[in-house]
């Protein structure tokens, strides 16, 4: 059921919101908004925030009814689906009221089951939605999270968080990811792979998630949406409590044995770049397309990626680099001259992570701490060094993933793990790296009770041999043995 303004706010506060609303919009000519520096706004604002609570509710529930009927209006303007651009840039969008919506969101105020309905009901209704558009979106999820805080949402209002789930999906940036990861939480649990499929080792995870039965993969979905929504740089005790719940969902075994698979993918890729040919061959495909087939076409445009071969999609390849349009929506005509210019200089460039990827990466890595063996410390100390890499002009390819490779490690304080971190001081050469694993190594000492050089000693690896120099290796059935000593200064192997 379509939820009506005046159904769930009482006739004295929609009156006054009217007013709240009218008198903003005489003070801020077209509801513009580079205006918070504006004596104007800051008056309209403050009048706004003093008013009865009640009567800011009403004001919440008016701006987002006026930003449906700007969406409303440009739908029967086309008929295709308006882009971002034109709705924001639109003369009527209430740009200021949907600012001030943020400050209000802020406050503890009172909202009714039926008007927290109201709110997801609306902005799922947009169809496209991202921070920009509806800045106000974190702050009308808390207002769902604090109402249905531990307890089933209804039916209606899950029908209309999954609508609003599928409007998120039309961006990748990671900020719109946690949040559709929220949304997913809200309803019981994330049901959408939370991820962005375009870096390589991602869809990898994605193809092995997608092809599990529906038991585990739910479990999967929820520990990858938990990694995602790590926010510090270091978990909380809460953190890790809940972290285990997500590994006992999918077993700790099979979790080991998939990362230590998934971290091995990830790698540093490099563009192989189109043959001259197939540039002038991709300009005429793009040319030609019909404006409404240009999103289809442009998707399925294939380029040569990485050492193994692997094909990535154009689009992603486009949008990793420049940051073009994330969505079908806005691949429209006009964007067809800039995509044009773009494929030349897409030649051997560094394809760095989505960012929503980055900090799923960063949140494995930290599940890693909870679940110590040896398997695991190599696999981080491999990921620890490729996440360094130096990406010419831009840096480090994931060094927030590499600091929490050492700072696992370092939590670890396993032989294998020290070994890696003994490792990584000479094959990782960025200072700000180096001092992380001093500090690491420190931190390790002092929860071991010795000194740093004696800890770093430690970590040397002795790669197995024992006291006699001696060492044995069984595999399958078959059983080695090697013995070495010294004869005339040069060592001597049988």
């Amino acid at each position: 059921m379509d939820l009506k303004l005046e159904d769930i706010i009482e006739q004295k506060s929609l009156e006054e919101a009217v007013k709240l609303f009218g008198r903003l919009k005489d003070a801020i000519p077209n509801f513009t908004y580079p205006v918070e520096i504006k004596y104007e706004f800051k008056e309209v604002l403050s009048y706004i925030m003093n008013s009865d609570p009640q009567d800011q509710v009403a004001f919440v529930l008016k701006t987002i009814h006026e930003v449906t009927v700007v969406r409303n209006y440009l739908r029967k303007l086309s008929t295709d689906s308006v882009s971002f651009r034109e709705l924001y840039n639109h003369h009527e969008y209430p740009l200021a009221a949907t600012k001030i919506l943020q400050f209000i969101f802020r406050r503890k105020l009172y909202y009714s089951e039926t008007q927290i309905l109201f709110l997801i009901q609306r902005t799922a209704q947009l169809e496209l939605v991202n921070l920009s558009n509806i800045p106000y979106l974190d702050g009308v999820l808390r207002q769902a999270e604090n109402t249905y805080q531990g307890r089933m949402v209804p039916p209606n209002l899950s029908q209309s968080l999954e609508e609003l789930e599928v409007a998120l999906l039309c961006v990748g940036d990671a900020h719109e990811m946690k949040l559709r990861n929220r949304v997913s939480m809200l309803r019981g649990g994330p049901t959408l792979f939370p991820l962005s499929r375009v870096d390589t080792w991602i869809r990898d995870v994605h193809d092995y998630v997608e092809n599990l039965n529906p038991l585990d993969r739910s479990a999967w979905l929820s520990l990858l949406a938990f990694a995602l929504d790590l926010k510090t740089v270091t978990p909380s005790e809460k953190w890790f409590a809940s972290a285990r719940n997500y590994l006992n969902a999918v077993g700790k075994d099979l979790f080991c044995s998939r990362v230590i698979e998934w971290f091995s993918r990830v790698s540093v890729l490099t563009c192989k770049g189109l043959e001259d040919d197939k540039v002038e061959e991709l300009k005429t495909t793009i040319e030609s397309i019909d404006e409404n087939g240009f999103a289809e076409t442009f998707f399925s445009i294939q380029c040569k990626m990485d050492k193994r071969g692997e094909d990535t999609s154009f689009f992603d390849l486009v949008r990793t680099y420049y940051g073009a349009p994330d969505s079908p929506w806005m691949l429209k005509d006009r964007y067809k001259q800039t995509v044009l210019d773009l494929i030349p200089s897409i030649r051997k460039h560094p394809v760095r992570f989505a960012e929503c990827n980055n900090d799923a990466l960063k949140g494995l890595v930290w599940y890693c701490s909870l679940v110590p063996c040896p398997e695991i410390s190599r696999a981080l100390g491999r990921l620890c060094e490729v996440c360094f890499k130096k990406l010419p002009g831009v840096g480090p390819l994931a060094p927030k993933v590499g600091n929490a490779c050492i700072n696992v490690l370092a939590e670890t304080g396993t032989e294998d793990s020290l070994a890696q971190l003994g490792r990584l001081r000479y094959t990782i050469r960025l200072k700000s790296a180096q001092k992380i694993i001093g500090k690491a190594f420190e931190k390790a000492a002092q929860r071991m009770g010795v000194g740093r050089d004696e800890l770093e000693e430690m970590s040397v690896p002795s790669y197995g041999p024992g006291g006699g120099g001696d060492v044995a290796r069984s595999d399958g059935g078959v059983y080695g043995r090697v013995d070495g000593g010294w004869v005339r200064g040069r060592a001597a192997m049988d």
